[in-house]
């Protein structure tokens, strides 16, 4: 494959071309770097826990500090891991009996449908909350420019040792046992992020037509971003949505069966799990 000089998390994709019939672009449509614009500078303003300006080097605002619970007392803030598309900080505090109790940060431009997402799985018990760490808020940063967004939740320790296989698969079994889509249909209430790329997740009965909803969305996403596709390769994908996503996922409506619409935990798709 021709050497490039794409990011790290786009290179690492596009050697699936080996493996595939498709265009490399269709398999990096969803990893294009965003658009560069004009440099702006946030302007945090940092807040005050206890009478004095939080600790760290992460300014932590006022608007994150009153979600915390009534009568902590915030020690520190500090800048935490790295990730592709977000600002990620841990917030150490004291509680009101004087514990040690960590919280996780989480900013980026839009964090509404993950906040939603994660409040269903702990707001009902059946759905396994202890799957994810505790959702606390979400709301509005105060820069100015450009707008940005935070989600505050309960900040657990990670490991590299590797769960339990038995005790970890039977928990996502029964998470998705239980759970059901209110509509009985495939999508979400509120557009989700792959990234930074916004997904069409409108309710949809059918999971072949939802997978072709996806798929569409996602192809628009690159002719808007990126140069149009050819002709062949327009051909190309109308016959990928018209004849192969049916061949294979027809079959799973068909006959009386069908596919259940049913939540599933977003750390489990990105990459295959060995163990499971």
């Amino acid at each position: 494959m021709p050497s490039t000089n794409l990011p790290p998390y786009q290179d690492k994709f596009l050697h699936y071309q080996k493996f595939t019939r498709l265009p490399v672009r269709i398999m990096a449509c969803q990893l294009s770097a965003p658009a560069k614009r004009p440099e702006t500078q946030l302007r945090y303003i940092r807040g005050q826990s206890g009478g004095k300006l939080v600790e760290g080097n992460f300014p932590l605002e006022q608007v994150v500090i009153d979600q915390l619970p009534p009568g902590t007392l915030v020690v520190s803030c500090n800048q935490y891991g790295a990730s592709e598309w977000t600002v990620l900080a841990r917030i150490d505090t004291l509680s009101t009996d004087s514990k040690p109790k960590a919280y996780f940060l989480k900013g980026r431009p839009i964090t509404c449908p993950f906040f939603w997402a994660v409040l269903r799985h702990h707001s009902a018990p059946k759905l396994s909350p202890e799957l994810i760490p505790k959702p606390h808020a979400w709301g509005q940063f105060n820069a100015a420019d450009p707008k940005a967004y935070y989600y505050l939740c309960d900040f657990l320790e990670l490991t590299k040792d590797v769960p339990d296989p038995v005790s970890l698969c039977e928990k996502l079994v029964t998470l998705q046992k239980r759970s059901a889509s209110p509509s009985n249909m495939f999508g979400f209430h509120v557009k989700p992020l792959r990234g930074n790329l916004p997904l069409d997740t409108t309710w949809n009965p059918s999971w072949q037509s939802f997978f072709i909803q996806l798929f569409r969305g996602s192809l628009e996403l690159d002719q808007a971003r990126n140069r149009q596709w050819s002709e062949t390769e327009q051909k190309l994908i109308e016959q990928t949505m018209t004849h192969v996503v049916p061949r294979v996922l027809g079959p799973l409506e068909t006959g009386g069966r069908f596919v259940k619409a049913s939540h599933i935990h977003g750390g489990t798709q990105s990459q295959p799990k060995t163990h499971c």
